[in-house]
């Protein structure tokens, strides 16, 4: 089991967990989440943890906006209806309680956050970065859409000062993401496998998170594969621990 050496950080790099614990959660060099003055955030479903963590954990403001095709309050409303049918056979009071939370969490960030019903293809981000500024963070998880808007990201790359992105059926398109890697002018700082994907025929994960910055801040070599903030997505089954080609 290796992943082509492309897909492997050259360095240590100084990195911050942004985000919930687990799933939804990534790990993002600290300069650029010092420094960007804006977040784009491609795909987040109901779960806008890395959105929040991003906002509120800085000193200096920031403007977000977040794309989905799927999030709006009608989405929730029948999230709230089927916790409550769970409580009502199943018990569940837990996920129906979290689920309020959720909902009256979203509209308070609806006061702060651009939030826009949009499913994301080709030709989209340029118009959303049209009248950005140089310090944009990206956030791109839209379930295998990532690949439509991939020659968007390089043709706006000076605009983008750190991106995290969740690359689906890796086995299917590893060329084209090691491409990118390799016309992208930010540092890959990152690698982190997906354990809640399938493996493909040599074992390797098919769902990749890769997190890049522009000035990321070295801290030394590269001892080990796992960082110390790394947590597996589904936290009932172990950690993929990668390896890659020498």
């Amino acid at each position: 089991m290796s992943l082509n050496k492309f897909f492997k950080p050259k360095f240590c790099y100084d990195l911050i967990r942004v985000g919930k614990n687990n799933d939804g959660g990534y790990l993002i060099d600290t300069h650029s989440f010092k420094e960007a003055e804006t977040l784009i955030s491609l795909g987040i479903s109901d779960d806008w943890s890395f959105e929040k963590d991003f906002f509120f954990k800085r000193e200096k403001k920031i403007i977000v906006e977040c794309y989905d095709d799927s999030l709006e309050e009608k989405f929730l409303i029948k999230n709230l209806v089927i916790q409550f049918i769970f409580i009502i056979y199943h018990k569940r009071l837990k996920f129906f309680t979290e689920t309020v939370k959720k909902f009256f969490f979203y509209k308070k960030l609806k006061k702060i956050f651009l939030f826009k019903k949009k499913k994301i293809g080709y030709g989209d981000l340029n118009k959303i970065l049209k009248k950005k500024n140089s310090k944009v963070f990206l956030k791109v998880d839209i379930e295998t859409g990532e690949y439509r808007i991939l020659k968007d990201i390089l043709s706006n790359q000076n605009k983008i000062i750190g991106l995290v992105i969740e690359f689906h059926d890796c086995d299917l398109h590893k060329d084209k993401i090691i491409n990118f890697i390799n016309s992208f002018k930010l540092t890959l700082v990152h690698t982190h496998g997906n354990n809640y994907c399938d493996r493909d025929l040599n074992g390797d994960p098919t769902i990749i998170e890769l997190s890049f910055g522009r000035f990321p801040s070295k801290k030394g070599i590269l001892k080990f594969l796992l960082n110390k903030l790394d947590m597996p997505n589904n936290k009932y089954k172990d950690e993929v621990v990668l390896k890659f080609e020498i």
